[in-house]
């Protein structure tokens, strides 16, 4: 799986050519052991400041528990990683070391092109599909908000409008919403950090922990 993983963005590299001087390090995923065939893949929504590079991965990840463990987005990597899920990004690259990933409307041509379909030993499809295919989760837990709709629409070739009925909402009923896609089950959820009333967010975690334990 490593290997597969390695070949695979090297490819991505080379398709994607020069790289902006001002781009981070790209957020290259490695497996070590952590990641179990059938587990989840948690999707935080731009590397911000969290970037690692492949064969630093894990130790890049624990830093983040470590240093930030307080926060609810750090609280629900932990609890993916304890059942040794992947955490991922919905953008592979930031701007800079501590920037972010622009929306979808303000891309110029390399981050359109961040998303682009690429051949991989035979199959033409977009980095996170190639990931999903070495990778082999059983689930996927979003947590990129409604921000990154058209992102996750694009990664994952959602067909046209199929994604706009599970767009999470600052509400109970649709704070976390969950659907199976390719015999995938995801959940797209808020992100952990955005603001919500008491009974929201007592939905909103009750859901995930549900999701996450398999009580679906």
């Amino acid at each position: 799986m490593e290997n597969d993983l390695k070949e695979l963005y090297s490819c991505y590299k080379y398709n994607l050519g020069d790289l902006p001087e001002n781009l981070s390090e790209g957020y290259f995923l490695n497996p070590e052991n952590i990641y179990t065939i059938g587990g989840t893949i948690l999707f935080g929504q731009e590397p911000n400041g969290w970037s690692e590079s492949f064969d630093s991965y894990a130790k890049g990840i624990d830093n983040i528990i470590n240093n930030q463990k307080k926060t609810r987005f750090c609280q629900k990597i932990k609890m993916v990683r304890e059942q040794g899920g992947l955490i991922n990004n919905i953008a592979k690259f930031a701007l800079n070391k501590n920037g972010k990933h622009p929306p979808i409307s303000q891309q110029d041509d390399f981050w359109r092109k961040m998303y682009e379909k690429f051949e991989f030993r035979g199959e033409i499809a977009t980095i996170y599909q190639h990931e999903l295919k070495i990778l082999k989760p059983n689930k996927i837990l979003l947590l990129c908000g409604p921000g990154r709709k058209r992102a996750v629409e694009i990664a994952f070739q959602f067909e046209n409008g199929f994604i706009d009925n599970f767009v999470p909402r600052l509400n109970k009923d649709k704070c976390a919403n969950q659907f199976e896609y390719n015999d995938i089950t995801f959940m797209y959820a808020l992100h952990p950090q955005a603001h919500m009333n008491a009974e929201t967010r007592k939905e909103y975690d009750t859901r995930i922990e549900n999701f996450l334990k398999n009580e679906l």
